[in-house]
């Protein structure tokens, strides 16, 4: 089996590439975290989960559906 990415066949499959890096899945994360109204770039999967953790450790509506949406998204 092949370990270049079935997505984009740009990258080798890894977790940061697949979650992350992929154009394919980076164009859906940039739309899920603009839906999410935050206006950053996309991160490494390990930097945006650290991120994620500092930013939204509180239980607010918006700080959980952001935890949902990188949950449903990984």
């Amino acid at each position: 089996m092949s370990p270049q990415c079935v997505l984009c066949v740009d990258g080798v499959e890894s977790h940061d590439h697949l979650f992350f890096a992929c154009h394919f899945s980076f164009d859906i994360w940039k739309k899920i975290l603009t839906r999410n109204g935050i206006h950053r770039a996309v991160l490494p999967l390990s930097q945006e989960i650290a991120w994620a953790v500092q930013s939204y450790a509180s239980k607010g509506f918006r700080n959980t559906i952001y935890k949902l949406s990188l949950a449903a998204s990984i």
